[in-house]
Parts: C-alpha cells; sequence; structure tokens
C-alpha cells in the first residue's frame, strides 16, 4: 500500500510557497540581525565621541577622498590599495578595506556601508536591512543586506559587506538601486486578489493556477539599470513553459491594474508561508534500511546499486526515502493535484529502474556537496522532496528537470518518467546548485546575464561534481550528454550548440528592450555560455577540481541579485587572488578577455571573422507580452541568426558569417491570431500579409530582397521605412504603446 501523508499547512495547496531559508555556508550557524538605519547609526554617533559621524562619500568629485593613482587604484586613508568600479557612476564592486576600522558585527559592516552610502547610489534616506551573515571555514564572513524604500523591499536591490578573517573589509559588492523616491502607497488601486484575476485574464487558455497565499507587494525598477521606479503586485503561478527549468512564473501588475511582464522564478517569495511542521512529521513511524538492485540503464546497460530506505515501524512496508539525509521520494501528481505527499512504496517487482537512478545520483551529488562543506540543498541540512512523474496540467510528460523551490519546508525537485536524469549527474547536480545559487544571492532576476551568471553556476558545478564522483569520460564539459538525444550545450565549444564563445560574437543574445520567452529572457540559457567557457579554461588548465569547486562556491556568496557579467569579471579576479591561486591568474585574465564579458555595448567595428548588421528600430516597444523578434536568414543555409531591439538605444544587431541574409521582423501582441510580418526588400521593409507569402518570398527571393553581410564590415539598415509600418502596428497591435520617432 502507498503511505500517504497529508500537507495542508496554513490550508493552501500546491505551492504555499517562501523565499529560500537564508542559511549557512560552511558549517556556520544563521545570526539574526537587527534592522538598523542611518537613523540609528547618527544617534550612536552622538552618544559615542569614538564614533566618527556619517561621511557618506568614498570619492570627492569623482575621486576618493585620498585621490586616485595613475593606474586606477583608489586611495584613502583607510588604505593604499583600494579599488572601486566602475569608475563613473554608482560603485558596484569595491576591492580593498576602504573603512579602515574592525568589522566586528552586522552594525559595523553597515555603518562601513553608510560612510560610502552616496557612492553606491543611495542617500542619508537609504534604510538596508540586515539578511545574513555566512562565515566559511576560512574565517571570512558575507554580510548581506536589503534595501527597504517607504517599508517595502526594492526588487533586487541587496549589498554585500566581505569582511576577512583578520577583521577588516576586504570587499564590497552592491546592487544598491539609485534615486528611488518613493512614498508609502496606504491604499493601491486593486487588490491582491484583483491583481490575481488580471493575470489570469491575460493569459486565458494557458492553463495558469495562481498560487495561494503568495501575492505580494514590492517596488520595481524598470528593467536593469532605470531610474524610473513603480509598486506593483507580484502574482506567482505554475510555469507553462517546459523550456525553463523553474516551476514558476512571477507575473508583474501595476498598482493601477495594468499588467506588465511576466519571468520565470523558482519560487514565490512570500515569507509569510514558509513552514516546516510538514517535513518534520513525514519522516515518524520510519525506521531506516536499505534496498539493492541491479538496474537497467536506458541503453540497456545494468548497474548494481544500493540505496537507503524507509520502513514503517507497524507494518514493515518499504518506501524510497532517507532518514539520515531526510529524503523523500514522491509522486508529482498527488502532490500537485491533492496535496499529498505519495512516498513511493516497494511494489511486487521492488521499486522503478529510472526511479532508483534518479534518487542515487540525487544522493551522491548531495554528498559530494557535503565533502565542501554544504550540507543539503540549502546549506542547512533541509529535506529534500524528489517528485517522480511530472506532468503538465493536461496530463503531459513534461520533458525536463527543475527545483521548483521550497514547499512546506521541503526542497522540491521535479523530474519525468521519459528522461534518462539519473543518468545524467551533471543535470541533477545542475538543479542541486540552482538551490545552492539561489540561498547565496538572496534570490535571482531570472533575465539578461542575472538570469545567465545563475544557469552558468549550475553547468559548472554541475560539470565539477559529475567529474569528482567520476560519471563520464567526457573531456570537452558537455551539458547532459547521457540524455537520451544527447547533450544540449558544450563548455568548451559554445559553438556547437547556437551559443557565443563571446560577447557580440554570432548567437549573442543582447538585452532585450521587451524581456520575454520569444527572447530567452534576454539570453539566459544563450548568453551562459561565457562564464561556461571561463570555467572550462580554468579546468583546461590543470586546475584540481575540488580547488575549482571551492573557488565557484566562494565566487557565489558574493553574488547580488544584479551581478552582471562586467560585475562578475571583477569578482573573478579578486576571488582568485583573495584564495590565494596564483597559479591561474593568468589563465583567469585570458578567459575575461577571451569572452569580452566586460564590455557589452554594441561594437563600432565587426568581430573577427564575421559581419555586423544593424538598424535603428524608431520605435518604443511597449510592455507586451511578445516583443519583437528580428530573423536573420541565411539563404544558403536557411539557418536563423535572432535578434531584438536592445535595451539602450532601440537598435537591432547581430553578428554572423558572411552571406546573403533575408531579414524579417516578426510583431506580435497578446492575440496570438494577431501578428504583422516586416520583410526588407530594396524598397526598404514592407509588410507582408501572412506567413505563407512571407515564406514564398524567402524561399523565391528576388536577389535585391536581402542583406548581403561581408567579414569585417558593418552593415547598416535603412529603418525610415520602418516608421510607418510600426505607425500602423501601433494601432493594429499595440493600442495603448507610445511611438518615439
Amino acid at each position: 500500500m502507498n503511505r500517504n501523508i497529508r500537507q495542508r499547512i496554513f490550508g493552501y495547496p500546491w505551492g504555499g510557497l517562501c523565499l529560500l531559508m537564508l542559511l549557512l555556508l560552511f558549517a556556520g550557524i544563521l545570526t539574526g540581525c537587527k534592522v538598523t538605519t542611518q537613523d540609528d547609526l547618527e544617534k550612536e554617533a552622538a552618544t559615542e565621541a569614538a564614533k566618527e559621524p556619517f561621511a557618506g562619500h568614498f570619492r570627492v568629485d569623482g575621486k576618493t577622498a585620498g585621490g586616485q593613482s595613475a593606474d586606477g587604484a583608489f586611495t584613502t586613508v583607510a588604505s593604499d590599495d583600494v579599488r572601486a568600479y566602475p569608475e563613473d557612476g554608482p560603485i558596484t564592486f569595491i576591492e580593498g578595506d576602504f573603512y579602515g576600522k574592525k568589522i566586528d558585527d552586522e552594525n559595523d559592516a553597515l555603518e562601513a556601508v553608510y560612510s560610502i552610502i552616496e557612492d553606491l547610489g543611495g542617500d542619508e534616506e537609504t534604510v538596508l536591512e540586515c539578511e545574513t551573515i555566512r562565515p566559511t571555514e576560512d574565517g571570512v564572513n558575507y554580510i548581506t543586506f536589503r534595501q527597504l524604500e517607504a517599508d517595502t523591499a526594492v526588487y533586487g536591490a541587496a549589498v554585500k559587506v566581505i569582511v576577512g578573517a583578520d577583521g577588516h573589509i576586504s570587499a564590497l559588492v552592491s546592487s544598491l538601486v539609485p534615486g528611488i523616491d518613493a512614498d508609502n502607497m496606504e491604499e493601491w488601486a486593486i487588490t491582491a486578489e484583483e491583481a490575481e484575476q488580471i493575470v489570469l485574464s491575460e493569459n486565458k487558455g494557458l492553463g495558469l493556477s495562481v498560487v495561494k497565499d503568495a501575492t505580494e507587494q514590492t517596488l520595481l525598477p524598470f528593467l536593469d539599470d532605470s531610474e524610473e521606479f513603480y509598486y506593483v503586485w507580484i502574482v506567482y503561478t505554475n510555469n507553462v513553459y517546459s523550456d525553463y527549468d523553474t516551476a514558476y512564473l512571477a507575473h508583474y501588475v501595476d498598482e493601477e491594474g495594468e499588467y506588465l511582464y511576466a519571468l520565470p522564478v523558482t519560487e514565490p517569495g512570500n515569507s509569510d508561508s514558509l513552514s516546516g511542521e510538514g517535513a518534520s512529521l513525514a519522516f515518524t513511524g520510519f525506521k531506516a534500511g536499505t534496498y539493492s538492485a541491479t538496474v537497467k540503464k536506458h541503453d540497456g546497460s545494468t548497474e548494481d546499486i544500493t540505496v537507503p530506505i524507509l520502513i514503517d515501524t507497524e507494518t514493515g512496508d518499504e518506501y524510497l526515502g532517507d532518514l539520515d539525509r531526510k529524503i523523500l521520494v514522491a509522486d508529482y501528481a498527488e502532490f500537485a493535484g491533492n496535496d499529498e505527499i505519495d512516498i513511493r512504496a516497494k511494489g511486487k517487482n521492488g521499486f522503478e529502474d529510472n526511479e532508483l537512478l534518479i534518487y542515487d545520483t540525487y544522493i551522491r551529488v548531495y554528498d559530494e556537496y557535503e565533502e565542501v562543506g554544504w550540507s543539503g540543498p540549502d546549506g542547512e541540512e533541509s529535506p529534500t522532496l524528489l517528485l517522480m512523474d511530472w506532468v503538465d496540467e493536461n496530463g503531459d510528460v513534461v520533458n525536463n528537470a527543475c527545483y521548483a523551490g521550497r514547499m512546506h519546508g521541503f526542497h522540491v525537485f521535479q523530474f519525468n518518467r521519459e528522461d534518462p536524469d539519473g543518468e545524467n549527474t551533471d543535470v541533477i547536480a545542475h538543479e542541486f546548485t540552482h538551490c545552492v545559487t539561489g540561498t547565496l544571492m538572496l534570490y535571482n532576476l531570472y533575465y539578461n546575464d542575472y538570469g545567465a551568471i545563475n544557469e552558468a553556476f549550475s553547468d559548472i558545478c554541475g560539470n565539477l561534481i559529475e567529474a569528482m564522483l567520476g560519471d563520464t569520460e567526457d573531456k570537452t564539459w558537455l551539458v547532459g550528454e547521457h540524455e537520451t538525444y544527447g547533450a544540449y550545450r558544450s563548455m568548451s565549444d559554445p559553438h556547437m550548440y547556437n551559443q557565443p564563445a563571446f560577447v557580440w560574437d554570432m548567437y549573442y543574445a543582447p538585452h532585450p528592450e521587451t524581456i520575454t520567452e520569444n527572447n530567452d529572457y534576454g539570453g539566459v540559457h544563450t548568453n551562459s555560455s561565457l562564464l561556461n567557457l571561463i570555467a572550462y579554461r580554468l579546468n583546461e588548465s590543470g586546475m584540481d577540481y575540488a580547488d575549482q569547486l571551492y573557488y565557484w562556491m566562494n565566487v557565489a556568496l558574493a553574488l547580488t541579485p544584479r551581478t552582471d557579467y562586467v560585475d562578475i569579471a571583477h569578482l573573478l579576479r579578486w576571488c582568485m587572488k583573495e584564495m590565494g591561486y596564483k597559479d591561474y591568474e593568468t589563465v583567469l585574465k585570458d578567459a575575461i578577455e577571451e569572452t569580452k564579458i566586460e564590455v557589452n555595448t554594441i561594437p563600432d567595428k565587426a568581430p573577427d571573422g564575421l559581419g555586423l548588421v544593424k538598424f535603428d528600430f524608431p520605435f518604443a516597444v511597449p510592455e507586451n507580452p511578445h516583443g519583437v523578434t528580428v530573423l536573420f536568414t541565411d539563404l544558403d543555409t536557411f539557418f536563423e541568426y535572432t535578434s531584438w531591439p536592445e535595451d539602450t538605444e532601440s537598435v537591432v544587431a547581430a553578428s554572423m558569417p558572411e552571406g546573403d541574409y533575408a531579414v524579417v521582423i516578426f510583431l506580435d501582441n497578446d492575440d496570438s491570431s494577431m501578428f504583422m510580418d516586416l520583410l526588407l526588400t530594396e524598397d526598404g521593409f514592407i509588410e507582408v500579409r501572412d506567413e505563407v507569402e512571407l515564406y514564398n518570398i524567402i524561399n523565391e527571393i528576388d536577389p535585391v530582397n536581402y542583406c548581403h553581410v561581408r567579414k569585417g564590415e558593418i552593415t547598416e539598415l535603412d529603418s525610415e521605412t520602418l516608421v510607418p509600418l510600426l505607425e500602423k502596428a501601433e494601432e493594429k497591435l499595440w493600442m495603448n504603446s507610445a511611438y518615439d520617432e
């Protein structure tokens, strides 16, 4: 018989979820943090003469108080070797002890932050709240603060102060959002329930279901570095897009009731829904046992494995689970539909081979992380729920694996019945690492560089753990090489799976003006290759696997939700130096230069061996869930290079090999039946009536109706003919958008 454990915590079913428990790395203990504001520090300074008054700045007229040396180093009274980046604008990274005083606790760290708050983009009114203090086994402490405005958390805004074993600051990482001037929203035009209905109405027919008791308010900056901010409702639903290994979508609705967009997330962020009660009850009435079997793999080969099981102390029935590591293997549909944990029971023929392999591999990944001091998915030995037979709302198999967030005290992972995920250690370690990085970063903004870095960390740690366990003979660092249909990424050769080897290489995904599923949320899976290639170069140079994993874990500790590729270049170099890996500093330097991650602006010359095409998109793309997609179709191979208006200048740009290309702009709106196709001809862009006509033209294209791309050259297309067509699109598709000529 099956043993059902009903999990109705606070009365909500599937998806009553929480922020990840922000717990400690490397055998640390979570430190409770008192909320301290600048006012608190000023009062303290007034009563303690020894304390210096609020300074607020690190630079004077763009320089530090001590001046700037010729090599770019910032010198202050606190240190002769302090560097801050970028040189202009709000500082996002400081290397060195800019403060000069010993840091004994979070209040000292906060005082240090406030001493330079203006350079980080804040002011005397900026409110920071301590979230966590994470010690490492080397005696380093990572102290994390989040930003509040009018009692509301600012999405993606955080500051990390890194304190060395000597008690002095060694670095600071900031994603503080500058320029906020927001009043507390006493009354919202819509309620949470109304926001949820707006989300469902905007996405009719997609099979969305709202996560109960998770809808929340936040202060959201417009994407990336905008100085505009607005209050929004965040409504969480199931994720209907199987291409993304996250279980939920976060939908954003502004305070006036306008639906904005949606992003994939690992879990909702409502801390009130956190509960561990169900997890502790689930393991009662069992004793530990083991189960041995010869399992058959998808290629026909066999393997002998032994796994821990649970034995019912009353009936003697055997179930798939682990008392020591607190792991349960259960049915997805029962948990998703009935809110029950239906633990896998031993049948007449034992347990299913695929599920045994997944379970066994998960345990091995768990143990390998524990070897470096990280216990359990979140570093705190929290229980795990492995859900099998993942299907969508129609009962169809979801061909993916994912980390689904924290529910009822469990960290939940989902697997389907068809893919041999148990034979892909890198895949299971990839999903496990999503929990690790999500815990360390507070949360992740899953778009543009932020999402790409998140995906890359999972690929990197996944391949390292696979290699450390001896589960692959692959030396080229493929991802998913043991899947039924083969690998889907190559970390050593990104071009093999249509990923860029450097910024603005062919396949590079620019930061889009409108974030959508159609553009991979700004290339989160596409541009992950940049950090992957850096990691591969370190591995290729002979760096020990254990040292690599420890290095990347320390880099992850320093990440904030808004760490982008420019920021992480500084972090990578700093961390390599701090950890004493001198033999690999040059390798890292060369890899950063190879991938060009420190510059993301459109280049003024074509990349080596390629041509570059660009044109202005003379239109402010409105907030619609589909945006604009531009395809450059090679007329010899019919391979399509994809781009879209990028987010700073509304320029469409893409690098590609020399050749002749058809250029098509796809314009969509909410209604899939409403779209416009624009094709480049000798007379400029024209509207094409339907998809059939479009591809007939491309297949029998007139020699003048295409774009000539030449190696080493920039081809600039005339976009003036787009103006009337986009005005028509505004009327037809985007009735409320703002035209900007």
